[in-house]
């Protein structure tokens, strides 16, 4: 019976090994992509980028119409150089080529820069959710179970109902 017992703890153990190791390989993969996007990450020096773009979204969606001459006069020197470039060189069909030159404009290339910090954030906060709740609510493999997290909601619905709680 001894060597029997041994044998059962030893393969419990070898599982919950095997199950952290495929835990830490999946964590390995998720933090080489977020390094991949690391000039995506939003800091605080990223405040007036943001600003600037959401005034500009603002503008934007009251108006009716926006001005390509504005947004070429605040284009830098060697942008405009491409521009020019791109117009005389390329062989894109004119009503693409129109699109790309509304793409390079400053106040396109910020926003769009924004969107790209806001996906990576996302990324990461949807990897970081799902990894709090294999932690949380997972099986010893690390699995997320759906009864444990069915219970989490409805407790949760149970509390704000009983508090009277709307949306």
């Amino acid at each position: 019976h001894l060597g029997l017992g041994l044998l059962i703890e030893t393969l419990k153990q070898s599982h919950i090994l095997i199950a952290q190791s495929r835990r830490m390989a999946s964590r390995k993969v998720i933090k080489s992509i977020v390094k991949s996007k690391q000039t995506d990450k939003t800091t605080m020096a990223d405040k007036a980028l943001y600003e600037s773009s959401f005034v500009e979204a603002i503008r934007v969606h009251a108006s009716t119409s926006v001005s390509f001459k504005e947004g070429v006069e605040k284009m830098s020197l060697a942008a405009l150089k491409e521009a020019k470039h791109y117009i005389e060189h390329d062989r894109t069909p004119k009503d693409k080529k129109w699109a790309n030159l509304a793409e390079r404009l400053k106040v396109y290339q910020d926003m769009q820069k924004v969107q790209n910090k806001l996906n990576t954030a996302m990324d990461s906060f949807r990897t970081m959710v799902i990894e709090n709740m294999e932690a949380e609510f997972g099986d010893e493999d690390g699995a997320i179970v759906k009864e444990k997290v069915k219970d989490l909601i409805t407790s949760r619905i149970a509390v704000q109902e009983a508090l009277g709680m709307m949306d």
